[in-house]
């Protein structure tokens, strides 16, 4: 479609004898197609989290997840080798419950995002995508969010945690997101709590 339209205006030029500004095509399609680009990343909503009284709300722009606080089992920071990492770490009741309410969209694109946390933890393996894939045999899922299961799997033994926060997605440190977290779990989880 594109190159129809690009020959229909090369026709119209010539047709209008406007050769010597031709040119000038080029430079023009590919500020706009910038301009375009330019704007449709800027509209992208930015990936943040929300403490809500149901629980933890994580916005992507792959899609998000909700946790409740039921399901919060323990959160701190991310340490491996004694050295903390960018993330906050939270490890859940029932990873089980949770991948099967997340999107194979998210889930890709957390896979995706967290392959350097897996490649830290599992030097020894070369391909990633076949660690993931492979041993998926007993998973209760398929496809991309079997991968993702087997992901949480893995993460979890090496470094304790099923879901990983990255640092720049918070809006204070990641110590000060961690004492929140733990303070807003132990409210909503006292008897009496109403949402």
């Amino acid at each position: 479609m594109a190159a129809a339209a690009l020959l229909m205006l090369v026709v119209l030029l010539l047709n209008h004898q406007l050769l010597p500004q031709a040119w000038l095509i080029g430079p023009t399609l590919m500020a706009i197609f910038c301009l375009v680009l330019g704007w449709v990343k800027r509209s992208e909503p930015k990936v943040s989290i929300s403490i809500t009284p149901r629980g933890i709300s994580y916005r992507h722009r792959r899609g998000r997840w909700l946790l409740p606080w039921q399901q919060l089992q323990r959160v701190d920071i991310v340490r491996f080798d004694d050295v903390a990492l960018p993330y906050v770490g939270i490890k859940i009741r029932n990873p089980l419950h949770h991948v099967s309410r997340i999107r194979p969209r998210l889930a890709l694109a957390i896979t995706v995002e967290q392959k350097a946390l897996l490649q830290l933890t599992q030097p020894q393996s070369c391909n990633q995508c076949e660690l993931l894939l492979n041993d998926n045999r007993d998973s209760p899922f398929s496809g991309v969010q079997a991968a993702y299961y087997r992901q949480q799997q893995l993460l979890q033994q090496q470094l304790g945690f099923e879901l990983y926060l990255p640092e720049s997605a918070l809006d204070r440190s990641a110590e000060e997101m961690v004492a929140l977290l733990k303070q807003c779990r132990n409210d909503t989880l006292k008897p009496g709590f109403k949402l």
